[in-house]
């Protein structure tokens, strides 16, 4: 965790220390949760990803654009999947039955 913190705020030389803090600004609502006494507080997962970089500075980190091409490419193959789903079921009374089974194969393939 320690790692994506310091990718993230990219700062040169940067060697935070105990009392090394980070304004909320640089997070989400959603890095937040509230505790029982009512208080938000960072969840364990958050990392700081808002920041007012110059223009050059502002691509995605590498890891995120991993995850987001990971994520893209599961889509496009729910997509083929349910396309190639589509053109099987030509019936319309049998259609739903099919449908199930085959969507039921899908999720013992997942």
């Amino acid at each position: 965790m320690r790692k994506l913190w310091l990718h993230a705020i990219r700062r040169e030389n940067f060697t935070p220390s105990t009392t090394t803090v980070i304004c909320e600004k640089h997070f989400t609502p959603e890095d937040y949760e509230v505790s029982v006494h009512g208080n938000k507080v960072l969840k364990n997962v958050a990392v700081p990803s808002v920041f007012d970089f110059p223009a050059y500075l502002k691509k995605e980190p590498s890891y995120r654009r991993v995850l987001k091409r990971k994520h893209e490419e599961s889509n496009s193959k729910a997509t083929e999947q349910t396309l190639a789903i589509g053109e099987v079921v030509e019936e319309p009374e049998n259609g739903i039955m099919l449908m199930m089974e085959i969507y039921w194969q899908l999720v013992r393939q997942t």
